[in-house]
């Protein structure tokens, strides 16, 4: 993506107001992915976007370790290969989000509704996914561990051995 690139300029505006106005940081994300910029690879690390509005929004490749994303709606986003390493995603919506290759290592995922999502290939190690709902979600190739909770009643899928 080029310098001149109408929705990376919207996001590097929005990003740019936020740090010398202070401006709130979730409120300047979601206007950038209402105006359709991508936040592909973007550094979230530790961010706190308790409920945010990101649906559909271009987030893979994002750095979002360690961020608060409690009861987000990020139903249908772009985050394959996003690092959400100790992310505490507590309710959030990731129907129909794509999470391939996603690192949610050591992530909380309690309550998440992630019906039809795509967490092919995602690093799931350590996660605790107390009362998730992974209706119809595609877990092909998944990594978990002997540390990792899933919700009551639910078959944890099986791993493929090198």
């Amino acid at each position: 993506m080029t310098a001149a690139d109408p929705k990376r300029t919207g996001l590097d505006d929005a990003l740019a107001r936020w740090r010398a106005a202070g401006d709130d940081l979730q409120r300047a994300l979601e206007a950038a992915v209402a105006a359709g910029a991508s936040l592909a690879g973007v550094d979230l690390n530790g961010a706190l976007l308790r409920g945010a509005r990101l649906g559909g929004a271009q987030l893979a490749g994002a750095v979002l370790d360690g961020a608060f994303l409690e009861g987000a709606d990020l139903q249908r986003a772009d985050l394959r290969g996003a690092q959400l390493h100790a992310a505490f995603l507590w309710g959030a919506q990731l129907g129909d989000a794509d999470l391939t290759d996603a690192v949610l290592h050591g992530a909380n995922l309690h309550g998440v509704d992630a019906t039809g999502a795509c967490l092919r290939n995602a690093d799931l190690t350590e996660v605790m996914a107390f009362k998730a709902d992974f209706t119809g979600a595609d877990l092909t190739g998944v990594r978990h561990d002997s540390l990792t909770h899933w919700p009551a009643g639910f078959a944890a899928p099986t791993q493929e051995t090198p």
